[in-house]
C-alpha cells in the first residue's frame, strides 16, 4: 500500500468515526447538547428577563449555585440583542 493511500485511509477514519457516534442522534431528531444548556442557561435567562420585569437591572441571580453574576456573564446575554 502507498503512503498517500493509507494517509487517505487514515483521515477516512477519523471522519468515519465521529459521524457514526453522532448520525443516531440526528436520524432520531435527539438534542446533542448536554443537560447544562437547559439547566443553567435557560434559567439565567429567565432570571434576566425577570428582572427586567420587575425594572431592575439584572446583577446578580442568588438562585443558581451559590449566586452566579448575570450582568457580567457573557452567558446570561443580559444585552443581547442590542
Amino acid at each position: 500500500m502507498t503512503e498517500a493511500r493509507l494517509r487517505w485511509i487514515r483521515v477516512g477514519v477519523l471522519i468515519a468515526i465521529p459521524f457514526a457516534l453522532i448520525l443516531p442522534f440526528l436520524w432520531a431528531g435527539d438534542m446533542l447538547y448536554g443537560a447544562d444548556v437547559v439547566s443553567v442557561f435557560g434559567f439565567q435567562r429567565a432570571a434576566v428577563a425577570q428582572a427586567f420585569r420587575e425594572g431592575r437591572l439584572p446583577l446578580w441571580d442568588s438562585t443558581q449555585m451559590c449566586g452566579f453574576p448575570l450582568l457580567a456573564g457573557a452567558q446570561a446575554a443580559v444585552f443581547y440583542p442590542p
